[in-house]
């Protein structure tokens, strides 16, 4: 958040902007899943960020997920 309103290159952001529907495959149930960030920069780009804590990031890159 910091690094948004401080940075000239970031037009305009928010957190938790939009939520996407899922199926849980383990209990057959609709889920909302709030996403983190959506920062639209100053060239129109706009970024979905998901923020995770290390452990998971270090998880996924164990089971084979390339970043």
């Amino acid at each position: 958040m910091y690094w948004c309103e401080n940075n000239d290159n970031v037009k305009t952001w928010s957190s938790e902007p939009s939520a996407v529907n899922y199926i849980c495959l383990e209990t057959g149930k609709t889920r909302k899943y709030w996403l983190d960030f959506a920062i639209t920069t100053a060239n129109d780009e706009v970024w979905i960020i998901e923020v995770k804590p290390l452990r998971e990031v270090n998880e996924a890159k164990a089971f084979g997920a390339k970043f």
